[in-house]
């Protein structure tokens, strides 16, 4: 009988031990940095589990769907989970918007991406983002992207202007 209680004891250790994971960037971009995206998928999706408030999984699980599976369709609910749980984290909402991007929607992308010149200014990439959501749609957002743009150069003339030359290639693309 004693050896059935120190048994189950051991047991119940382990299982705490291996419930207990703890889940971190540096596991995640082990897994990133040797592109195996079906153990990435895995890991993120036992950290969402084990950890559903940390926004940092929800985050991963978007970019191994996005970047590792070109899968954006099924990027959106993570990244969108990871903006729920840190509304401020610009670097989710670009992205997002970018996700939007992949999947055509415009209106979504420009949403997501004025998120990030809201908490984050001075970063021109998140204003060039802005215009590049713009650039694809009508002649009026295009309009709007050259303002968006304006802000941009302000901010650093060199990366505004290589974004001004791929509004051009993006706006030349979308009418050929």
């Amino acid at each position: 009988m004693r050896n059935i209680s120190r048994l189950a004891i051991i047991v119940a250790f382990c299982a705490g031990v291996i419930y207990a994971q703890e889940f971190s960037v540096a596991g995640a971009n082990a897994y990133r940095s040797r592109q195996d995206w079906n153990g990435l998928l895995q890991y993120c999706q036992r950290w969402t589990r084990s950890q559903p408030n940390e926004a940092m999984g929800w985050y991963y699980l978007g970019s191994t769907y996005g970047l590792g599976f070109k899968q954006p369709a099924n990027a959106v609910a993570p990244f969108q989970k990871a903006v729920e749980l840190k509304p401020d984290w610009a670097l989710v909402w670009n992205a997002l918007g970018f996700t939007y991007m992949d999947l055509k929607r415009y209106d979504d992308a420009a949403g997501a991406f004025r998120k990030c010149v809201e908490f984050e200014p001075s970063k021109a990439n998140y204003w060039n983002s802005l215009a590049s959501a713009y650039s694809p749609a009508s002649r009026t957002a295009r309009d709007r992207s050259l303002q968006v743009l304006s802000t941009s150069i302000r901010l650093t003339p060199c990366d505004a202007w290589l974004c001004a030359v791929n509004v051009r290639c993006s706006s030349s693309r979308a009418a050929g």
